[in-house]
């Protein structure tokens, strides 16, 4: 028997709210605080001009980390990326695509394909962000020191292409030193000239820091990664990277779980 279209709907819209509430409820379970994520699924709508999108009046998330997102589409050629659902189209950020939010702060930030140019430094008012992903082909320039800011970061995965042409230069931001909770640390396809800095070894609660294809990364690895007892990856394919030549750096690696690339001991 066909069921009345209002009985079908209802029975979808439980359907969902039931999974939801126990989905949330096992994440509280295992400590971990639910997510607020987009309706990634919705189709992209062409974006209100910037100038008619009003901040002041933002409740969901704090004004200053709204007008961190105008920023951001604005500096990072927002108009073509390539999921930007919504954005400008709700008055709460926390419904745009590519966003996650937790008590009422933007948490979550994934920039995909579209995004160019430099990382702007607004970013850094996003100042309870823990998850971000900058997976694109298409950033240039350094990142800005102003995201030493974000110590509430335990992810930063910057996925590249490998191209001569694109990619963050110069050395490895030693401020990203400072983002003492990171457990995830990747700088994936990038043109950094310059290995990793000291500062890494403040990092303590690092399980994987993985550098593959950097072709254009030298230099030995900073004896302070003997301070991260807790890395279990260590990548370094397609870099010119090497291990210090001495017995606690190669003990140490010893106690690493998985290392792989191209490393060799320095000369």
């Amino acid at each position: 028997m066909k069921r009345p279209p209002v009985v079908a709907s209802l029975i979808i819209y439980y359907t969902v709210s039931l999974f939801s509430k126990y989905y949330n409820l096992a994440q509280r379970t295992i400590g971990v605080e639910p997510i607020i994520y987009c309706n990634t699924a919705a189709q992209p709508a062409p974006p209100v001009a910037q100038a008619n999108f009003d901040c002041s009046g933002v409740t969901a998330i704090p004004v200053s980390e709204c007008n961190a997102l105008v920023a951001i589409y604005e500096g990072m050629n927002g108009t073509e990326w390539q999921d930007r659902a919504l954005w400008f189209n709700r008055p709460n950020p926390c419904e745009w695509a590519l966003l996650g939010c937790t008590n009422g702060h933007i948490t979550y930030f994934e920039l995909q394909a579209g995004a160019k140019g430099a990382v702007v430094a607004e970013i850094s008012q996003l100042t309870q962000l823990q998850t971000l992903y900058l997976s694109n082909g298409q950033l240039s320039g350094t990142l800005p020191a102003s995201m030493a800011q974000l110590t509430q970061l335990t992810h930063l995965f910057i996925y590249g292409s490998a191209s001569p042409s694109v990619g963050l230069t110069g050395e490895v931001p030693a401020m990203l030193g400072n983002l003492t909770n990171l457990r995830f640390l990747y700088l994936n396809g990038q043109q950094f000239t310059v290995g990793i800095p000291d500062s890494f070894g403040n990092l303590v609660h690092l399980e994987e820091l993985v550098v593959d294809s950097n072709q254009r990364m030298t230099g030995a690895l900073p004896q302070s990664l003997t301070n991260l007892s807790k890395l279990r990856v260590l990548q370094t394919y397609s870099t010119k990277l090497c291990a210090p030549n001495n017995a606690a750096f190669s003990q140490w690696l010893q106690t690493v779980g998985s290392v792989s690339g191209d490393l060799v001991v320095c000369s």
